[in-house]
Order: structure tokens, then C-alpha cells, then sequence
């Protein structure tokens, strides 16, 4: 697709279609993407264009870095922050209803949505000069300091917290009636111990089988929440990179683009394999 010349151009003559480019040239073009992308001087090149001035490689190795560090930040904060989250959710007590329609409400909207109600709050307290967690003001775009990743770190991190937060709650509903657990509590054990030892463990296996899916969920949203925030990623990069470069920006985007579609997959394929290997009859879950 991304051989496909930019100016190509499509019209009715003749009782057919027709365009102005040619398939030859396509395919012209698609060769010398290919070569180029398997040359020992792809990283070498240098884009040129919109305030860039650098090579392939070092974008890829700066971009990768922004990008890992709240791509991993957001998994933790979503499972930390699901679970908890799911605890309180289960309909352990019967005031929960207002509790669930809260962790529902992200699952609802458009990622987008969700994003922009983040970056707002955060433009929000930097005009007003006030500080978050007790940092800042926080600057709300950009990514010159590690303290702008917050923003974003929490824009990535809303959706699947809400998903593992819904795993969680229902795997306590499922056993909090159980037998074993009317013994648990028969014999003086707290509520918080019950939870921890007993209805926690169906629970975590719950969330393990679903982590391909929240992987697939954080990934739907990088790009977009760099895009929004200026966060300057892999995600930021490609969309930049295909818009706004004028020398080696195609090729820059080729090269981004594909490194995260590989980390992607590297990614999806570890976690299915750890979850056939902890949990071998996760399908049954």
C-alpha cells in the first residue's frame, strides 16, 4: 500500500475504470521499499522535515524507549488498579451498583473520548497551576520530561483497568456463594483474607487468560493517546513520519510501523504461550 504513489488518481473513460499510474510502477516502487528495508543502510538514513533532522535509527531507538517506558508503566497501573478496583466492584455488599456503573463507563465511550477527558484534566490544572500527585504543574502535550508520561501513562491504562476490573469482580461473584468459602467464613476467617487466599486465585487466572486481549486493547490505544498528547513514540512517529516528512519519512514510517507490528506479535505470542502453560485449560474459562 505505501508504494502506491500519493498523486495517483482514478477516472471513468471508456466504459472502464482506469488510473494514472500503472501496476508496473507500483511494483517498481514495492521492489525498492523491499531492498531498501533489508539494506544495512536503512537505519542510516535520514529524515528531513517537520522541525527532524535524524536518522532512522536513532528515531527508532529514542521512539521505542518513550514508547516502552509507558507502554509497561500502563500494564502495571491497569492490573494494580483493576484488581483493586474489581475487589471492591463484586457485589460482596449490596451498595455496589454505583461502584460497577463507574468501571462500565470507560468499556462504553470511544477510546478517544476517554483520552481527551485525561488530556482536558490535565490542561485543566496546568493553567490553573495546580499540582498532580504533587508534581508539576504537569505540562499536558509533549514528552521533554519523564513527568509528562503521567498523562498518558493513565490515558493508555483507563480501558484495560476497567476490563481487568469487570474480570476480577465477576470471578469473586462466581465463588463468594461457594461452599468452601461459607466454611472460610464459618471458621472466623476476615474478609480480607477470604478474598486474598480464597477467591483471588480464580481471579488472577481469569485475568492471565485474558491478557492477550488487554495487550490488544493498550496497543489499539498508543497510537492515538501519542497522536493526542504529542508524546513522541512509535506511535507518534508513524503518524508523523507518513503526514509530514519530506526526506526518508516514508521509509522511517515503514520501518517504525513495522517494528511495532513485530512487537505486537512477539507480544501476543509470549503471552498465549504463558497462558497455555499456567493455565493449560484456560479455553474452559
Amino acid at each position: 500500500v505505501l508504494s502506491i504513489p500519493r498523486d495517483i488518481d482514478f477516472y471513468y473513460s471508456s466504459g472502464g475504470f482506469h488510473s494514472t499510474e500503472t501496476y508496473e510502477t507500483v511494483m517498481i516502487n514495492a521492489k525498492e521499499n523491499i531492498k531498501l528495508i533489508f539494506s544495512t543502510n536503512v537505519f542510516k538514513t535520514v529524515i528531513k522535515g517537520n522541525r527532524l533532522m535524524i536518522s532512522i535509527g536513532d528515531l527508532l531507538k529514542t521512539a521505542l524507549t518513550k514508547s516502552t517506558i509507558i507502554f509497561m508503566s500502563s500494564i502495571i497501573l491497569a492490573v494494580l488498579f483493576g484488581i483493586v478496583k474489581g475487589i471492591f466492584d463484586s457485589r460482596r455488599k449490596k451498595d455496589s451498583t454505583l461502584k460497577l456503573l463507574v468501571t462500565l463507563f470507560p468499556l462504553s465511550i470511544p477510546d478517544i473520548f476517554s483520552v481527551v477527558l485525561i488530556q482536558t484534566f490535565g490542561a485543566f490544572l496546568y493553567f490553573k497551576g495546580i499540582k498532580f500527585l504533587g508534581l508539576g504543574p504537569i505540562m499536558y502535550v509533549g514528552s521533554d520530561s519523564w513527568i509528562q508520561s503521567i498523562y498518558p501513562i493513565i490515558a493508555i491504562s483507563i480501558v484495560p483497568a476497567a476490563y481487568i476490573a469487570r474480570i476480577t469482580a465477576s470471578a469473586i461473584e462466581r465463588v463468594y456463594d461457594k461452599d468452601y468459602i461459607l466454611a472460610a467464613k464459618g471458621k472466623g476467617c476476615s474478609e480480607f483474607r477470604i478474598i486474598m487466599v480464597h477467591t483471588m486465585k480464580n481471579a488472577l487466572a481469569e485475568i492471565i487468560a485474558a491478557f492477550p486481549n488487554i495487550i490488544a486493547i493498550m496497543f489499539s490505544s498508543l497510537v492515538v493517546v501519542e497522536v493526542v498528547f504529542s508524546y513522541k513514540g512509535l506511535g507518534y512517529y508513524i503518524y508523523t513520519l507518513n503526514y509530514h516528512a519530506e526526506q526518508g519519512g516514508r521509509m522511517g514510517f515503514i520501518v517504525l510501523l513495522l517494528t511495532m507490528v513485530a512487537i505486537y506479535y512477539g507480544l501476543m505470542i509470549i503471552t498465549s504461550i504463558l497462558k497455555d502453560v499456567i493455565l493449560p485449560d484456560a479455553g474452559e474459562l
